[in-house]
């Protein structure tokens, strides 16, 4: 066997067109690059605000569960502070 045909293609194949979702979303991710520095304090003061409100003791149980693992996993092994 040679070089040239371990590199050559048996197929040809087309150049993919254009992405008809490529600018899907663009005018509100704009409007978020553009006001950053306003959105930055009430983006981290909103999710201290949340509760837990849906499902049972049992479910809720899970969920805060697996919420403690996830903080010990970013303090500890992330080093991240959650305040």
């Amino acid at each position: 066997m040679d070089e040239e045909s371990l590199n050559s293609s048996d197929v040809e194949m087309d150049t993919p067109g254009v992405d008809p979702f490529s600018k899907v979303g663009a005018a509100s991710i704009q409007a978020m690059k553009d006001n950053t520095i306003e959105l930055r304090i009430p983006s981290k003061a909103f999710p201290k605000s949340l509760t837990f409100t849906k499902g049972g003791k049992k479910v809720q149980y899970r969920h805060y569960l697996w919420y403690s693992r996830f903080q010990a996993f970013r303090e500890h092994v992330l080093r991240i502070k959650y305040v």
